[in-house]
Order: structure tokens, then sequence, then C-alpha cells
């Protein structure tokens, strides 16, 4: 992968042209190894989790942003 890969509108591509972008075959996927070596670089594949909010404010019913 390079530097584009990281700024490029990837929900605008194509599959094919994603796949090509990324160097993987669709129907092979990566190799453990490979997946190895993407997720020391960029990290795992994971979503922050949510912030509760405070017993109390729900209680309370307050809205918080």
């Amino acid at each position: 992968m390079t530097a584009d890969t990281q700024t490029r509108c990837w929900h605008c591509l194509r599959v094919t042209e994603t796949t090509e972008a990324l160097n993987v075959d669709p129907a092979r996927g990566l190799s453990s190894a490979d997946a190895d070596r993407r997720r020391r670089r960029y990290g795992d594949n994971t979503l922050a989790e949510a912030k509760s909010r405070p017993l109390w404010l729900r209680f309370l019913g307050f809205r918080v942003p």
C-alpha cells in the first residue's frame, strides 16, 4: 500500500479498484502472514467503545452530546 491508499475515497471505488489498490485477491483474502503484517502496521480492525452516560444522568433524563 502507498501513501495514496490512506487518502482515497474508498466508498467511491468499485470492488475491483479497491482490491487492486490494496493488493488483495477477493477470492482468497489475505494470507495469515499478510494479515499479521497489516495488523502490526495499521492496528487492529476494531471500533472504539462508546462512552456510557453515568447512571445518575440516565436517571434524570439529561442528554449529553
